[in-house]
């Protein structure tokens, strides 16, 4: 997600560096034309994963700037993504203390439940969310990061854990 105009050359060297093809180099729109903009993420013909790295994270509320992903979009992204994951690092919490910062994580998740999306939060200085309409993808997806990764298991946060 592009909050700022972004020429090819960097978007090409951006692709490279992530290994992996951008859906988009648009700049992220104004509200009023956002549904359009996430159609292409939802719409994208990859058989693979998705990754959103939003400048300021997941927003709660509908009050946010082209910085931002709504936990709304967030949904409907992965609803539209049937089988497949969304994975966002969300750095919406700068500012935060412990327990605010962990409330808003975990009302991020009961959102996300809410709309039936299953949700996981590695949960750091930043967090990463990753979610999925599909519950086995999203467990088959926590195994693998516990099992396969020397992260803390103390730090992941799940729907379940509600």
């Amino acid at each position: 997600m592009f909050s700022k105009s972004v020429c090819q050359a960097f978007a090409e060297e951006f692709s490279s560096f992530l290994e992996a093809p951008l859906v988009t180099i648009e700049q992220v729109p104004v509200r009023s034309k956002r549904d359009g903009y996430f159609e292409n993420a939802i719409a994208w013909h990859s058989t693979d994963h998705l990754f959103l790295d939003p400048d300021t994270g997941v927003s709660l509320s509908q009050n946010y700037g082209s910085e931002h992903l709504t936990l709304g979009e967030m949904v409907k992204i992965a609803n539209g993504r049937r089988g497949k994951l969304v994975l966002v690092f969300d750095q919406s919490f700068s500012r935060s203390t412990v327990d605010n910062k962990m409330r808003r994580t975990k009302e991020k998740l009961a959102c996300l439940k809410e709309c039936g999306v299953h949700g996981l939060v590695y949960y750091s200085h930043a967090n990463f969310i990753l979610a999925s309409s599909d519950e086995k993808v999203l467990c088959n997806a926590e195994m693998t990061l516990r099992e396969a990764s020397r992260l803390p298991s103390k730090r992941f946060i799940t729907y379940r854990d509600l």
